[in-house]
């Protein structure tokens, strides 16, 4: 949707969920980046840098995206003024674009998390017409789901396949090439797609519909009346994190010999962590946009990378790939100096939105799903 066409109450709600996604993308292009060049962590400089993207960043950023996909979800379903229809084939058919672009997007770089969400967002159109508590045990169930299949792969004597190669060659190839022979390594890797999905992306259910149930509730409608409850909403997240770290601390020592029961409590509490401080980060920087003006405009900056933020995704995966490559410096750069230039990164990704959208009105990898989604 184009901000520029709604009523200005609509546009200061789409602004701050936009800006949301732009701080969201900022840990999702700096973790990019550090896997790309495959970061090393020489230095205690480095091992510092390390210890604080486990505890503020992996998986939280992605969390983060997810809220926001639920939120999507929501203002997306809500039909037109005017209209009592939904838009559920619409939705549906882009979520079939996501997962192709995802993958395309895991074939030439190696990760990706498009094809979760689409998975994921077939999920949440089943819930749509679900009670608002529903959602919220939906969320909780999320929690479980990759720690639940630990279980069920056990109970059934499932062995995943081994590896087409080892880590250390997939290492040296990605090091030295060619780089074909690794993109045709990820496609036979593609049908094991799965098993990574379920044992460790299906915790994203938790934050979609946590963020599909907020915008149920209209809370991002009127923020600056919603001061309390994303108060509240902080400090709920916040809890959840300091118990979730608490608990993966006191077992992390007994893991090595644990057994089953002691490892799956610390995936559940590294999933509470995850979900917690994602919904700290959104809580937490929509009541900065409610409560300071000064805040507020601080954060506009960040609306145009929110709004291309597909774009951004993308194009960070093809820079950082084809800098890496052509430098042949994978696995020799420092986890500092690879967030770094992801920051830099960053930087130029939000100077390039801005100027883009003053005169297109949305990126061009999100004009492209759209035109897919509405050609098919």
């Amino acid at each position: 949707m184009d901000v520029r066409s709604v009523s200005l109450p609509q546009r200061e709600r789409f602004e701050a969920v936009d800006a949301l996604r732009g701080f969201a993308l900022f840990g999702v292009v700096i973790s990019n980046v550090a896997v790309f060049a495959g970061a090393t962590q020489t230095s205690p400089l480095d091992e510092q840098a390390g210890w604080a993207m486990a505890y503020l960043v992996t998986g939280k950023f992605l969390g983060l995206f997810a809220l926001l996909f639920g939120v999507s979800f929501a203002l997306f379903m809500r039909p037109p003024p005017g209209r009592s229809d939904g838009a559920g084939g619409a939705y549906l058919r882009r979520l079939l674009v996501l997962f192709g672009i995802g993958i395309v997007h895991r074939v030439l770089f190696g990760v990706d998390i498009l094809m979760a969400y689409a998975v994921l967002g077939a999920a949440l159109f089943a819930l749509r017409k679900a009670p608002d508590r529903w959602l919220l045990v939906a969320a909780a169930i999320g929690l479980t789901l990759p720690d639940l299949w630990r279980v069920i792969a056990e109970w059934m004597h499932y062995v995943p396949p081994p590896p087409l190669m080892s880590r250390a060659d997939r290492m040296r190839l990605a090091a030295e090439g060619p780089y074909l022979e690794l993109v045709w390594l990820r496609v036979r890797q593609l049908p094991r797609w799965w098993y990574t999905f379920v044992s460790q992306d299906t915790i994203y259910l938790a934050p979609m519909a946590l963020g599909f149930w907020a915008a149920r509730k209209k809370v991002f409608e009127h923020l600056e009346h919603r001061t309390r409850q994303l108060t509240v909403a902080f400090l709920v997240g916040l809890g959840l994190t300091l118990i979730g770290e608490y608990v993966q601390s006191a077992l992390r020592p007994s893991l090595p010999g644990g057994g089953r029961w002691t490892s799956i409590a610390f995936g559940l509490a590294w999933n509470i962590t995850t979900f917690g401080l994602a919904m700290t980060y959104g809580a937490g920087l929509l009541r900065l946009w409610t409560g300071s003006a000064v805040a507020r405009r601080g954060l506009r900056w960040l609306v145009p990378a929110g709004r291309m933020a597909l774009t951004h995704y993308l194009s960070v995966s093809l820079v950082a790939t084809l800098v890496v490559t052509a430098a042949r410096v994978y696995g020799k750069v420092g986890l500092v100096t690879a967030l770094a230039a992801g920051a830099l990164l960053y930087l130029g990704q939000i100077a390039w939105s801005t100027a883009w959208l003053r005169s297109h009105r949305r990126g061009p990898a999100e004009w492209l799903w759209r035109w897919i989604a509405r050609s098919g």
